[in-house]
């Protein structure tokens, strides 16, 4: 069943030096019930702070993704498994580009996401 009225938070962090990722592009699935047989998302774009945090809102759903990605870092996500309360923090690690080209600009993170996770 769909939960009301979800608040995500979270924040984006460098995977080994574990400092924050301001202004890391990020985007926010969530999944909700839309008939007895279907389902569809609502998405947002954001960007994290200056402390590499991020939150959004939805009217409802059962599951949420996020996603992000920054300059020279490789995309990441992760997803709620189930939402238990109204209130979900979904940290995300993102890890250096060994070749370090800035991909930022060329992922869609929501193409992304739904490729590479189930709903």
């Amino acid at each position: 069943m769909n939960k009301k009225e979800i608040n995500v938070k979270g924040c984006v962090t460098d995977s080994a030096t574990r400092m924050p990722m301001a202004d890391a592009k990020i985007t926010l699935l969530c999944w909700y019930h839309a008939g007895w047989d279907k389902t569809d998302y609502v998405s947002v774009d954001t960007v994290a702070d200056r402390n590499g945090c991020f939150n959004a809102k939805f009217e409802e759903g059962y599951k949420v993704v996020v996603a992000g990605v920054a300059n020279k870092y490789n995309p990441n996500l992760r997803a709620s498994d189930e939402l238990i309360g109204n209130n979900i923090e979904i940290n995300l690690e993102l890890k250096k580009r060994i070749d370090t080209t800035d991909v930022s600009n060329s992922i869609n993170l929501r193409n992304y996401i739904v490729q590479n996770s189930s709903n």
